[in-house]
């Protein structure tokens, strides 16, 4: 990630230390990968049903975990275009599952309720 004079300037009140964990923060790669798993969760939170919920947060949580350790901007891009695929899966079952959803909710979500009143 490369910064500007002018950039560096602005930050010049920062430690070296303060200022490289921005310029982590601010990598593109970094951002994207956020912006697109807090999409994800969004949408897998988002299923009627608590079992397609569950599974659905779990398997973003687990492929985004497994992930994090991946440095190289090629196998980045790969998984960044799977995940985005993965997230219009998730929108189009999502809307699938909402039209044939169970009116009747199921024994736990009930329980959850009367705890949370």
């Amino acid at each position: 990630l490369q910064f500007t004079a002018s950039c560096k300037a602005a930050y010049s009140v920062l430690n070296s230390e303060v200022f490289e964990h921005l310029a982590f923060a601010h990598c593109p790669h970094r951002a994207m990968s956020i912006r697109l798993y807090r999409q994800m969760l969004r949408e897998a939170t988002g299923f009627n049903s608590y079992n397609m919920r569950v599974y659905a947060t779990r398997r973003v949580k687990e492929e985004f975990r497994k992930n994090a350790a991946e440095k190289d901007p090629a196998v980045l891009a790969t998984l960044h275009d799977k995940a985005r695929q993965t997230l219009d899966m998730l929108k189009r079952q999502r809307i699938v599952y909402s039209l044939y959803a169970s009116e009747k909710p199921l024994v736990l979500e009930a329980m959850k309720k009367a705890a949370s009143a």
